[in-house]
């Protein structure tokens, strides 16, 4: 639609600088109707017709005929719209001299053409640098990913590496508290050991005082 709204512009535009002409005006003004209902119709019947205003400058090339396969060719959309091709068509008609209502709207034609051909490259231009700006941003966004997938490898390797120590240190803290322990039971058999030493020690004692006082009352029988 976008292309027809040229078609309309450029008629709207030459309809009020349009010199005296009535069948060239008319041609121009059929020209721009066949054109946007071209524009509405299915590809096939665009196809058709810019085949056959092909065919018209081919048989009878005047500038009606050229002026009409210049503005299919210039707003049909692609594969059938070619604005080079639309430009060797319509050269010959603007260059007409002394103008006409047809070199007139050519020449018109021409100039929304280049407007739009201007349009459509700062458009192009505008695009080229989005895409470089969003190439930009997926690198950043690409790094920064990678540098994520380093910090979450490094947290798990230090995750790691924390419940290996943690299990190290488990299991020093076990061994520590059983060698704790078998000290402990050490110390516990000493004790008992020597409480049997210190009573065997008191039994002896025990034991020569008795025989001591039984030497002491057989002496005194004796005597």
């Amino acid at each position: 639609m976008r292309l027809a709204t040229v078609v309309f512009v450029a008629f709207a535009t030459g309809c009020v600088s349009i010199k005296p002409g009535v069948e060239e005006a008319a041609a121009v003004s059929e020209i721009v109707a066949m054109t946007v209902e071209t524009l509405r119709s299915t590809p096939e019947v665009q196809s058709q017709r810019l085949s056959a205003a092909l065919g018209a400058v081919a048989s009878q090339p005047d500038d009606v005929a050229r002026l009409r396969a210049g503005v299919l060719l210039a707003t049909l959309p692609t594969p059938l719209g070619d604005g080079a091709r639309a430009s060797v068509f319509l050269d010959p008609v603007a260059a007409r001299r002394p103008e006409t209502p047809l070199s007139q709207f050519a020449g018109l034609f021409q100039v929304r053409m280049l407007e739009r051909e201007r349009e459509t490259e700062e458009l192009r231009d505008r695009l080229r640098k989005t895409e470089k700006q969003a190439d930009l941003l997926r690198g950043e966004v690409d790094a920064l990913r990678v540098n994520e997938r380093a910090f979450a490898e490094r947290e798990e390797a230090l995750r790691r590496r924390g419940q290996v120590l943690q299990r190290g240190v488990a299991e020093r803290e076990e061994t520590v508290r059983r060698q704790v322990e078998a000290l402990r039971d050490s110390e516990r058999s000493m004790a008992e050991r020597e409480e049997t030493i210190r009573k065997q020690i008191e039994a002896l004692r025990e034991s020569e005082r008795t025989m001591s006082e039984r030497e002491g009352r057989l002496g005194t029988k004796t005597r």
